[in-house]
Formats: C-alpha cells, structure tokens, sequence
C-alpha cells in the first residue's frame, strides 16, 4: 500500500507540472492542504484501505446530507446533477468573502457575498468541467481549491475587480460574477439559485438564475 501511496503522490505531481504548461501563462496550483487529503495517512500508522473513511484528524468538516435532489430543470453543462448543495457556514460570509463547494466536479458552487448581497455561481469550469478555484489575491498568485467530501473551502476575499476564479486544468478565468475573462472557456459560470437557512446556504444546482440575482 505504501508503493500505492507513493505512486499516487507522484501522479499527482506530473499533474500539477503538466496543468502549468497548458496554459499560455503559468497557472498557480492550489494550495496543497486540498490534495494531502486524499494522500493522508493514518496517525497510528496503519494502511489507508480503499474505501475506508478518512483519518479521524483529516480537515474535514462534514455535515450530513450536504446534497439532495432538486426539481428544478437542470444545467445544460457539464451534466451537473439535479440536486440541492448545503454549504455550512455560507450566510456567514462577510461582505466582499467567498467560498467554495463540492462534492463532485459536476456538483461545486461558488457562493459569495458583495454589497448587493449572496449569490451562486456553478464552479464547473464551462470548457472542460473541472472546478475551478479561488484566487487568493488580486494577481491569483495562489489559489484555493475544493475541500472536497461536503467540506466548504477556507473564506478568502473576493476579487472586486480582475480575476475571481481559475480553472487549473486549463487556464480559463472568470470575474466574480461568473463572466469568462480569458478562455480556453467560451461561456460564463451560470449563476444558480440560493436560499438561506440558519448559517447555512443551500444553493440549488438544478436551478439558473439571472447573473445579478442577490439574497
């Protein structure tokens, strides 16, 4: 198992070299607390067995049924599934904050908050359906990928203007409303609909609305 884990972190590694030569610039990675979670071993020093939970100490903060279907019509991109998203914590959000959600490429939301208030975008990049991150900075120096497993990513604050959000597979940009700044995307991230409920914001992903819709 650990020649497994090895190779894992190895492929992982090519990964991130060959992302950056895709783009026409170089792309940050994201930062690395999101991939040794999937490397993590146990403390005790047993082997981490397909399937099994994760380590008692990993950064997860799951909250159960974080998904659930909706009914709502559906994106018409990258099969992004029929369902409801729970992000905890996400009413919390301070104006100008952001976060990202996942469960899947497909199933990730961006929520965040500016002046006129909360709002959704799908985080499934339109070119090829990765999920994009976060920027950092105002430069995207470093970014902020998904925690993955129903766990919201660290707040970082939101790009008022510039690039929002990064799609590491290929380089395309978005602002923070979701518009394409740099491709190889075409199409913006859809805005989708949200409500609050307590600390939470459930964000449904079978449901678009328009860009500048707020809550």
């Amino acid at each position: 198992m650990a020649r497994e884990i090895d190779r894992r972190r190895f492929l992982i590694s090519a990964c991130g070299v060959a992302v950056a030569g895709c783009s026409h610039r170089s792309v940050a990675q994201p930062d690395a607390e999101s991939t040794e979670q999937e490397t993590s071993l146990p403390t005790d020093g047993g082997e981490v067995a397909d399937g099994d939970p994760p380590p008692v100490d990993a950064p997860l903060e799951a909250k159960p049924m974080c998904g659930t279907p909706a009914d709502g019509s559906g994106l018409d991109k990258c099969g992004v599934p029929k369902k409801e998203l729970r992000v905890p914590g996400g009413a919390t959000l301070a104006v100008g904050e952001v976060l990202l959600m996942s469960l899947t490429d497909r199933d990730a939301a961006i929520v965040a908050r500016d002046a006129g208030g909360f709002y959704a975008l799908s985080a499934a990049c339109t070119h090829e359906c990765c999920t994009v991150s976060l920027c950092k900075d105002a430069v995207c120096g470093s970014m902020v990928s998904a925690a993955g497993a129903c766990s919201a990513s660290k707040l970082v604050p939101l790009a008022p203007t510039g690039t929002a959000f990064v799609c590491a597979c290929h380089g395309s940009e978005f602002s923070a409303g979701g518009a394409v700044l740099q491709g190889p995307a075409k199409d913006d991230l859809p805005a989708l609909a949200l409500r609050i409920d307590g600390d939470d914001v459930i964000v449904d992903l079978s449901r678009s609305v328009p860009a500048a819709t707020r809550v």
